[in-house]
């Protein structure tokens, strides 16, 4: 069985949400080899003017394993020029010791000028 819930608001200026889900988890007495897993994932966005951001995390668990991802972002934009940035952060934990994981970095920007677009990007990653 799955089942999830949650909670989001939103206005102009203002988009937040949480919500948690879980799957594999049955009802009756019977033993399984299904392990349930739960995920819980919050988001959040801000926006004022011609800059936003947002942030979201989710966190994904069962019995033994531990996977938890965190993502930032920003940008703006005027009528000749969009820049944005995006740095993220995942790693995973089993039985209280690391497992590994990964972080990375991006930066993306475009210029628009009359007749060409120009497109700068860099990214950044890393294994660990």
């Amino acid at each position: 069985m799955k089942y999830s819930f949650g909670s989001q608001y939103s206005d102009t200026n203002v988009a937040a949400s949480v919500s948690f889900s879980s799957d594999g988890i049955l009802l009756t007495g019977a033993a399984s080899a299904v392990i349930p897993e739960y995920t819980v994932t919050a988001r959040c966005s801000l926006s004022g003017g011609r800059f936003r951001t947002a942030a979201s995390a989710v966190c994904a668990f069962s019995g033994t394993d531990t996977q938890q991802t965190y993502r930032i972002s920003a940008g703006t934009q005027t009528r000749s020029v969009c820049a944005s940035g995006t740095a993220a952060l995942s790693y995973q934990q089993k039985a209280s010791d690391w497992n590994g994981g990964s972080a990375s970095a991006g930066m993306t920007c475009t210029v628009l000028s009359r007749f060409v677009k120009y497109t700068f990007r860099l990214a950044l990653s890393a294994v660990f």
